[in-house]
């Protein structure tokens, strides 16, 4: 452990910077969060791409999970937007 008054050991970064194990572990986040938005909007489309091929069996309309779906894909979009900068 450091000694706070030991004036032989520089400090790598300044106050109120992340140190380069925390800025990796942040980034880290960020990336898993956008991964999983990724994933989150494949499956969305491919459940909704196989339930249209199914329609006749469904027990709502299709109109139903479209609007849905949309409403999902919209809230995908805005998080994407808010967090990473990306407009869709």
């Amino acid at each position: 452990m450091k000694n706070k008054d030991d004036k032989n050991v520089e400090t790598i970064t300044r106050t109120g910077e992340l140190t380069p194990l925390e800025l990796w572990e942040k980034r880290s986040k960020e990336n898993a969060n956008l991964v999983r938005l990724m994933h989150d909007t494949m499956t969305l489309v491919t459940k909704l791409e196989e339930a249209r091929e199914m329609q006749s069996e469904l027990p709502i309309p299709i109109e139903t999970l479209e609007t849905l779906a949309a409403e999902a894909l919209v809230g995908i979009a805005q998080e994407l937007e808010t967090h990473y900068g990306i407009s869709a």
